[in-house]
């Protein structure tokens, strides 16, 4: 009797489905799937996710460090927003601490004639060293969330590579070691994850890996050249620069964009003919700073998250690059 039922019941199933054959023929079944694919094409092709204006309350202010070019050689000088700028130290790109008393910075050694990396205090006080690069070439970094440690780009051979270093300088180790050059590390707000320019996929183009070590993972277009990426204090964005072909006279341009960190939002904040160096946020999140050259010598510029408030902060016939935002409490 059970047997029999089951028999039945695979018959009936036969016979309704018609072993796929009679949804093949059926005009409504062939309607549902054309519909479906066409659903999956639009959603292909469809533009992504539109930016959602922000509401700036912040307004620019504190001081900022960068590398300035004069007198033929580069050194770190300051300027409050609105103010006139001081040259400070014989140091170069400068990177303020989370709590904004310490600066890394990057200098010639007197004994070993390579460039070394160390801390200093904000306006005053030794030079501490941290790490040094093995070929003539300088070196940067970027601070851990808790002013622990530092992230850095490690020179051999004319090579970049990104390590983690204590503070105190021990305990140094590579992450995402690989044959092509890596640069511009940035740290997440929560600690967990670097970003960095690489050219390991060919073209230029920024990845993340975790602090511990593990999967790298590229998160710009393949066909893309991207660098020098950006967390925003909260963690919400990401800002990098893009580099591309104009479509008409075919010059090379350079974008400042953001987007949010799952690839959504991705926005043009300004467009520069010559180069975009150095890009830092402040401390409230809203407004970034970058080195910006159309012509003649680059300067500092700010512009906010939505595009809108462009103005320059240093305007002279120098090179000024590579700064770094210090909130006024931490001057």
């Amino acid at each position: 009797m059970c047997k029999n039922r089951y028999l039945l019941l695979a018959v009936v199933c036969l016979a309704g489905c018609g072993g796929g054959k009679q949804y093949k023929d059926d005009p409504l079944f062939a309607a549902q799937i054309k519909a479906r694919k066409e659903q999956e094409r639009a959603a292909q092709e469809a533009p992504p996710k539109p930016y959602t204006q922000v509401e700036v309350t912040e307004k620019p202010k504190g001081r900022i460090l960068y590398n300035c070019f004069r007198d033929r050689t580069v050194t770190m000088w300051g300027v409050d927003i609105g103010g006139e700028p001081e040259r400070l130290k014989w140091f170069r790109t400068p990177r303020v601490s989370p709590n904004g008393k310490q600066v890394l910075v990057s200098y010639l050694g007197d004994k070993t004639n390579r460039f070394e990396l160390g801390v200093t205090g904000a306006t005053k006080g030794e030079v501490t060293d941290v790490a040094t690069s093995t070929d003539h070439d300088s070196v940067s970094g970027a601070w851990s969330p808790d002013g622990k440690q530092i992230a850095y780009v490690q020179r051999k051979n004319n090579k970049g590579e990104i390590a983690i270093i204590n503070l105190d300088g021990t305990d140094r180790r590579l992450i995402a070691p690989h044959e092509k050059d890596d640069k511009n590390p940035n740290w997440s707000p929560d600690g967990k994850t670097i970003a960095f320019s690489s050219f390991r996929g060919g073209r230029c183009g920024i990845y993340t890996v975790p602090v511990g070590g593990g999967q790298v993972k590229r998160i710009t277009p393949d066909d893309e050249k991207a660098d020098q990426p950006a967390y925003s204090p909260d963690g919400n964005y990401l800002a990098y620069v893009v580099t591309y072909r104009h479509p008409t006279n075919r010059d090379w341009v350079r974008d400042l964009r953001v987007m949010k960190l799952d690839g959504s939002g991705q926005r043009t904040l300004v467009t520069a003919k010559k180069q975009i160096v150095g890009v830092d946020w402040s401390p409230g999140g809203q407004w970034l700073i970058f080195g910006c050259k159309d012509e003649g010598q680059s300067d500092l510029c700010i512009v906010d998250i939505n595009g809108e408030g462009f103005q320059k902060i240093t305007d002279d016939p120098y090179g000024d690059t590579h700064p770094s935002w210090q909130s006024v409490a931490a001057k």
